[in-house]
């Protein structure tokens, strides 16, 4: 059985193809001394670590690109935030019961990212940290809604949890019984 990729898994393969020789592609970022020419498979490396006018500059030229350059930059400007992207899978996703719907959440995130390519003001600073939390805050509102529809889509009770804690067993039955969790014999 063949197991297709995740969303994000096919964002970084995409963007590590437009990084490779023979002829990788290039960002030309503004710097106070001029233009500075940078490689997208060193800047992938180092996103998270730049400091923050320079990671400011960066993210201003890739979106830049994003919004006049061509579809191919749409792919940069996602897979130079794959590590930030999987930050808010693994935060949204940590210890909750949708995990099998993890590609539906990736794919979420792709879609609030390249959004924020086109939407987010570039002359104010610390693009990278707005457009995590405007992401992350779509993430959250995922998690709302799967966690909402799970048991519409498990075909389980959401507050079968809630019947069986605390409490002499024999109550935790009524309740259960009471609320239709289980037949009475």
């Amino acid at each position: 059985m063949l197991i297709s990729p995740s969303p994000v898994a096919v964002v970084r393969r995409s963007f590590e193809a437009l990084g490779a020789p023979p002829s990788p592609m290039v960002l030309e970022v503004s710097v106070r001394r001029g233009v500075r020419t940078v490689e997208l498979s060193w800047l992938a490396n180092r996103v998270l670590d730049l400091e923050l006018d320079f990671s400011d500059q960066v993210w201003r030229s890739v979106i830049e690109n994003v919004r006049t350059a061509g579809p191919e930059w749409g792919i940069v400007g996602t897979g130079l935030a794959v590590k930030p992207l999987m930050s808010v899978v693994h935060r949204v996703s940590s210890g909750r019961s949708f995990v099998t719907r993890r590609e539906d959440l990736e794919a979420e995130l792709i879609t609030a990212w390249i959004s924020q390519l086109y939407d987010v003001d570039t002359t104010r600073s610390n693009l990278l940290g707005r457009m995590w939390a405007k992401t992350y805050k779509v993430g959250q509102r995922w998690r709302y809604s799967a966690e909402r529809d799970l048991p519409q889509l498990t075909g389980t009770m959401a507050n079968t949890a809630q019947i069986c804690t605390g409490g002499h067993p024999e109550i935790a039955l009524s309740k259960a019984v009471a609320q239709g969790v289980v037949a009475p014999s």
